[in-house]
């Protein structure tokens, strides 16, 4: 096969900065328990930035470069490896899950794959998606058949791009282990990139009683108008039963705490190498709840979301903010230019 146009972060020649360059990779052929996918369309992620402005400490040992980035993604299978199943056929539209794990250890076996040791991560440690073929494992392969079905073809293959970026809060927001999601609750959402819009989105159709998010961004505020969540500028004064934050503002945070209800329960969906302060008698006495996630933790995260992605049930189409080529990717990565939605780079045109 030809070699494709691909984006490649490297350390420049002084080895503190970090470059993006457009060179040709030939793509791997798929081995037997491998296909070999067209990308159809790929989004930028806040990681991707991070990677591209050398932010080490967000997230310091979990990529390595020089490395194509890229996990947001969906695409067509064009070849398959030899062992793999008929279930998947040539031209049938797929995504993965970003990571992979050796399927053998304790974790794997109860789908916490982020917490295998022997894990690859696409993007991130192996070749991801800022290229025209990428090569993935069938572990983790979902089909979205069922949503270019809904949709067509286009559209389908950019609403596929999203779910990697709705796995995060679903999965945060909805596993058992550490939560007891009912309907009616009221719920307060820090920030209105693509993952606070996720969290928004999947509380409101999970039967949030009311849905309230914070965004200082007012061409924002006008882009989500007609998001099914209210969007305002200000902390509000009433209390919540879940604050999530996608914004890593620590004095937006520290704020919040004091609107929490009783039992209520914070949830962390951003990265910081900042450090804050939360007053823990205020937890003591509110009987409050705070954690974070790193990536999605669930068995059933994928299958779930393209469910209610190919049944209409999700806004994901508002959330795209522009697509773009290889080449303006390229830029937007360099100038840190992230947008008011989710920039999907296109290969088969807008």
């Amino acid at each position: 096969m030809k070699s494709n146009e691909s984006i490649v972060l490297d350390f420049a020649s002084s080895g503190k900065k970090v470059s993006a360059k457009i060179v040709y990779v030939t793509p791997r052929k798929p081995r037997d328990n491998e296909v070999l996918i067209k990308v159809s369309f790929c989004g930028i992620c806040g990681s991707d930035f991070a990677m591209a402005n050398n932010s080490g400490k967000r997230y310091q040992g979990v990529f390595q470069l020089p490395l194509v980035p890229g996990h947001e993604f969906s695409g067509v299978i064009v070849e398959k490896g030899k062992t793999v199943s008929r279930e998947w056929e040539i031209g049938e539209p797929v995504i993965s899950e970003e990571t992979i794990g050796c399927g053998m250890c304790n974790y794997c076996k109860v789908g916490k794959f982020h917490f295998c040791t022997n894990s690859k991560k696409i993007g991130f440690t192996i070749p991801g998606a800022y290229t025209q073929y990428v090569t993935v494992s069938v572990n983790r392969l979902w089909s979205i058949k069922s949503i270019t079905d809904v949709f067509g073809k286009s559209l389908g293959l950019k609403l596929g791009a999203l779910i990697q970026p709705y796995s995060i809060p679903y999965s945060a927001i909805f596993d058992g282990s550490r939560n007891n999601w009912k309907p009616g609750k009221n719920i307060l959402v820090l920030g209105c990139g693509p993952i606070g819009f996720a969290a928004a989105d999947l509380c409101f159709v999970a039967g949030a009683a009311r849905v309230v998010v914070v965004e200082k961004d007012s061409e924002k505020i006008k882009k989500f108008k007609k998001f099914s969540a209210k969007i305002v500028s200000e902390l509000p004064t009433n209390k919540f039963d879940y604050i999530i934050d996608s914004t890593g503002d620590f004095e937006l945070i520290k704020k919040s705490v004091s609107i929490a209800a009783p039992f209520g329960t914070l949830i962390s969906l951003s990265r910081t190498s900042k450090k804050i302060e939360l007053d823990t008698e205020n937890f003591a006495r509110q009987n409050l709840c705070f954690y974070s996630i790193d990536g999605n933790s669930l068995l059933e995260t994928y299958p779930n979301i393209i469910q209610l992605m190919a049944a209409n049930r999700l806004s994901g189409k508002m959330i795209i903010d522009q697509v773009v080529s290889l080449q303006k990717a390229k830029t937007i990565l360099e100038k840190q230019r992230k947008g008011k939605g989710k920039i999907l780079i296109g290969f088969e045109g807008k």
